[in-house]
């Protein structure tokens, strides 16, 4: 992190002149946590990407939520406000958020048991999100997430992969036809109604303490169906080849009897896309300068076999 912008969060959040940031996490958004003699905190760097009334919606789902899983505090700085920004120059700001340090540990061998809690924390997000969206006036700041709509979803992604210029003519022709089978795939089934999701719910983004787990990162999360959600642990699953395994138990930790498999093939072929359609966007990432076309070609073959359920579970 900028010297500059160390000096600033030190300032605005009160903390000792001798606080020590180290990187965390370089993913959608840079993630540090900040060592101060007496505590450690969190602290996130949004990508330009993010509007203000965006990340005022996380924090606002993320405080709704604690009524129902545990997900960590966010943070006010010396001013009360959950946002601190710093102005670069008159047409950019950077905006950051500190968050409750948890102090836990990562579940880096998940078993049976592991996956059914996964399932059961993501039911009773879903039904948490209910609750609030029942309870919210329409001016709640909540509200300010994205839609993860299936024709904006398929439009918008495919744009993006063809006309991606590291994307060969074949590699296109393939995306185009995937995006063509999962269209005439949706009208098929039917995905359950708008909800809040996480976006992003995996092992990864949890965190065991005090035998208690928590749900990290929520800066993916939006509107959607409960398939499209759950298809996130479902792409990690088919991607670490245990699926056949470990998806059963995730699906009895849901507990939900409408949970049908085409309609959860199909919500998960839709975040599929969605992610690949995101690699174009994201060539500022390392992890995806040198390789960005093979991330793409993966996403589409797994979408492929979700489709013609060549993976049994």
């Amino acid at each position: 992190m900028r010297v500059e912008w160390q000096r600033f969060i030190k300032e605005s959040y009160g903390l000792e002149s001798n606080a020590a940031f180290s990187l965390l996490h370089a993913g959608e958004n840079r993630t540090y946590v900040v060592h101060t003699p007496n505590q450690k905190l969190v602290i996130r760097h949004y990508r330009n990407r993010f509007s203000l009334r965006e990340i005022h919606g996380e924090i606002s789902w993320m405080n709704a939520m604690l009524k129902f899983i545990n997900v960590p505090e966010v943070l006010p700085n010396k001013n009360g406000s959950l946002v601190t920004s710093f102005r670069l120059d008159e047409n950019t700001n950077h905006y950051f958020v500190t968050f409750q340090y948890i102090d836990g540990s990562e579940i880096s061998q998940p078993d049976g048991s592991n996956y059914e809690t996964l399932g059961e924390i993501m039911s009773r997000l879903h039904e948490g999100s209910e609750q609030v969206l029942k309870n919210s006036s329409t001016d709640w700041p909540g509200y300010q997430r994205p839609y993860y709509r299936q024709k904006e979803v398929l439009a918008q992604s495919l744009q993006q992969l063809t006309k991606a210029s590291f994307l060969s003519k074949t590699e296109k022709e393939f995306a185009v036809t995937i995006a063509d089978r999962l269209d005439r795939f949706m009208k098929k089934v039917k995905l359950g109604p708008t909800l809040f999701v996480h976006g992003d719910v995996h092992f990864g983004n949890i965190l065991e303490m005090d035998n208690q787990w928590y749900l990290l990162d929520f800066d993916e999360c939006g509107f959607s169906c409960k398939e499209f959600d759950i298809g996130v642990p479902r792409i990690h699953l088919i991607a670490s080849g245990k699926s056949k395994v470990w998806w059963p138990f995730l699906k009895r930790g849901y507990r939900e009897d409408g949970l049908h498999e085409n309609n959860v093939r199909a919500g998960t072929a839709l975040r599929l896309f969605y992610m690949a359609g995101k690699i174009p966007l994201r060539l500022d990432m390392k992890p995806i300068q040198s390789r960005p076309n093979e991330f793409i070609n993966r996403y589409l073959r797994f979408i492929k076999e979700e489709l013609e359920g060549e993976i049994i579970y």
